[in-house]
């Protein structure tokens, strides 16, 4: 991206530092494919679109190319041929304007009514898990986990214990996409001594001095990662920390009592990259799949929602997974073959 398109987008778009980021990504993504030595300018465009778009086009069709890094980088070309604003292209270049945009309207369209029949995806059917059987596995898995564990506390059976905590993190409450990587634990004590702009900046496993008194889950809502379903205003996302939950994590702190909830392989508090790399290996272990946190919460909201459910926990439970309950219909619930 140049200087000039940079300046643009921040000036006249009010674009955020993250999504001028995101260009950037794309646009390095699009030099390299099309092998583009200084910079994709609109004379660029111009000569090179139809080359352009049918190299994209194939790569969408023969599925080297997502629906999402489609429109990703034709909203890069739409930036590049109307900086300043939507449908403000120059007049030389307003038809290559309009015939990208059209592509962009038209492939979002059919995108969302292919969403709408909840059909999965064929890498989504063969990787697919029952939530029955993660819950199956757990049940006959975890006594063995959590008696190893007791008899040797180390370094292996600590983290074969954490793998059942992470696959009920995943399946008892409505799952949330990598938040746990900077989930800290505190008391409540410290947690409601907090301002409310702290609770909303962090995530937090919060208990009470009295384990009977419980625990629950703090997500905040101002993290820097962009939360479309959440609104200024709003306070953290609370959720009951199931029992056993409760147990495990009480269980794992009697080898680790630092402040993290989630460590790695090398017993370091985890990262998002890290966590991602955990739940795949932890599902590959269990069911020799490719299951990831996206997937995971399709899961969950397609065995969720199997049956009617009142209005008032959809909101709850799309409040919890940080969706709108349209995306949770359209993108996460899934039709069950009988």
């Amino acid at each position: 991206m140049n200087v000039s398109l940079r300046r643009s987008l921040k000036t006249h778009r009010n674009a955020k530092d993250s999504s001028i980021k995101c260009y950037e990504s794309n646009f390095l993504s699009m030099k390299k494919k099309f092998d583009v030595k200084t910079v994709i300018t609109q004379n660029w465009i111009s000569k090179n679109i139809d080359k352009v778009l049918e190299v994209y086009l194939e790569e969408l069709k023969t599925k080297e190319l997502t629906h999402a890094k489609f429109i990703a980088q034709l909203t890069c070309l739409l930036l590049t041929l109307s900086p300043k604003g939507r449908k403000q292209p120059s007049k030389k270049h307003k038809e290559i304007y309009d015939r990208v945009n059209k592509l962009v309207i038209d492939h979002n369209y059919a995108y969302s009514v292919q969403k709408s029949k909840q059909e999965k995806t064929e890498k989504e059917e063969d990787n697919w898990v029952n939530h029955d059987d993660i819950v199956a596995y757990v049940k006959k898995h975890e006594p063995l986990a959590i008696k190893q564990y007791k008899l040797d506390k180390n370094k292996t059976t600590y983290l074969r214990l954490q793998q059942i905590l992470l696959m009920r993190l995943y399946s008892d409450i409505p799952p949330r996409r990598l938040d746990y990587q900077n989930m800290e634990i505190i008391s409540y004590k410290s947690y409601s001594e907090m301002d409310r702009d702290e609770i909303r900046s962090h995530n937090f496993w919060v208990y009470h001095k009295k384990k009977s008194k419980g625990s629950f889950f703090s997500f905040g809502v101002a993290l820097p990662k962009s939360q479309a379903y959440i609104k200024k205003e709003d306070d953290a996302v609370l959720w009951n920390c199931p029992k056993q939950i409760q147990k495990i994590i009480y269980l794992l702190r009697k080898y680790k009592k630092e402040q993290s909830l989630l460590y790695n392989s090398k017993l370091k508090p985890i990262n998002k990259s890290s966590l991602s790399k955990m739940i795949s290996k932890t599902f590959k272990t269990a069911f020799n799949k490719n299951v990831g946190s996206s997937l995971l919460r399709k899961i969950y909201d397609t065995n969720k929602f199997k049956n009617d459910v009142p209005l008032e926990e959809r909101i709850k439970i799309a409040r919890m997974m940080n969706h709108s309950i349209m995306v949770s219909m359209t993108h996460y619930t899934k039709h069950e073959k009988n």
